[in-house]
């Protein structure tokens, strides 16, 4: 009789999954039913797990790093939060642990290769290194030095834990770039969705430093900036700021408001919503003023990618319109129709997205 409950309960939950499944796919016209599918499940793991996920997470076995036509070096960075004004003041021990990874095509080019500092997702919460790995494999495979930020993350460490070791690694970039065949005056800043967000917060932080200060600690110039799909605007789960947002708010695919709002509590920390709203460090739509041509023309060129079906489409739309309000087609803005959040490692289009990269830099450099 029990075994007769349990497989009844396991028939009603796999047609209550299947129907969800279904009814979602008629709303997301042209998203596949495996996307849809894979989308429940991690937002039931994200909402029910929390941060228990980070358990699964150390416990999945590394990725191969090992690639014939590729250097890969993964080094354990130790800095002093205290050493230097770059850094914001953190809570607690002022000595800071995170990782890199460094991906460098075997064959050494005549003026180095244009380097990619890669920030990757997750609410900064989950996500690693090696969750990013395929993604860096690709654009050093065509031609990129690329560097892998495995920053601390949520909610051990709160904000600004995560920015600090994004300037800190851009100081490692400066002062190693030529032991790994980089050209520093080609360096792109990237990252996806939280990732995103830091790459947008580092830069709004360099350009509140003196130029002296960025010189004594060998941070270089970001020239050139690649975003894709980037968390830039505070908001909570009733505000109706944006039409993405409301629209995919209770049912967006992959992460929605309620997924957001527990992303932004732990990521916050003690920070009250006013401190946040207008802290360009945390949230850079409501923090800076839109109309500020001034500072918005200090963000390099570059392109932002979208997804048709996300609830962070129309903030990252927010401060692209910004940045070329400041400085026409400055960054290029590219909807990706039939998509969603996170798509980059579900389509796996990283060839697309190096031709990007060359794009802005002008088409030189460019592997075959």
């Amino acid at each position: 009789m029990k075994l007769l409950l349990v497989l009844f309960s396991l028939i009603a939950i796999a047609l209550a999954f299947g129907t969800h499944v279904y009814l979602q796919s008629k709303e997301f016209d042209g998203v596949e039913i495996s996307t849809i599918g894979a989308s429940l499940v991690i937002k039931t793991m994200i909402k029910t797990v929390g941060a228990r996920v980070k358990l699964v997470e150390s416990l999945m076995p590394k990725l191969n790093q090992t690639s014939d036509s590729l250097r890969i070096e993964t080094i354990p960075i130790t800095f002093d939060t205290s050493s230097s004004e770059v850094y914001l003041k953190e809570v607690g021990e002022p000595v800071a642990k995170y990782a890199l990874r460094v991906y460098q095509p075997k064959q050494n080019r005549d003026g180095g290769y244009p380097i990619v500092m890669y920030i990757h997702g997750g609410g900064w919460m989950f996500g690693n290194i090696d969750i990013s790995n395929r993604l860096c494999e690709g654009l050093a495979n065509k031609g990129f030095i690329v560097v892998s930020i495995d920053y601390r993350r949520t909610p051990e460490h709160i904000f600004p834990s995560c920015l600090n070791d994004n300037l800190n690694a851009l100081s490692w970039i400066g002062r190693n770039y030529e032991k790994y065949n980089g050209n520093i005056n080609q360096l792109i800043i990237s990252g996806d969705s939280a990732g995103g967000h830091l790459a947008i917060t580092t830069q709004i932080r360099l350009f509140s430093i003196q130029k002296k200060l960025l010189e004594r600690e060998s941070i270089p110039s970001v020239t050139h900036q690649a975003l894709l799909y980037p968390v830039a605007d505070f908001y909570r789960y009733g505000d109706e700021k944006y039409e993405s947002y409301m629209k995919y708010r209770d049912n967006g695919l992959i992460i929605d408001g309620a997924v957001m709002d527990m992303f932004w509590r732990n990521f916050i920390g003690n920070n009250t919503e006013e401190q946040v709203k207008s802290n360009p460090l945390i949230s850079p739509v409501s923090g800076l003023i839109l109309s500020d041509k001034v500072l918005y023309s200090q963000f390099p060129k570059g392109f932002i990618w979208l997804a048709e079906y996300d609830v962070l489409k129309d903030e990252g739309k927010s401060f692209a319109n910004a940045v070329n309000n400041a400085s026409p087609n400055k960054l290029k803005v590219k909807e990706w129709k039939s998509c969603v959040h996170g798509f980059i490692d579900l389509k796996r289009n990283y060839d697309e997205m190096a031709d990007a990269i060359y794009e802005v830099l002008g088409k030189i450099n460019k592997q075959s």
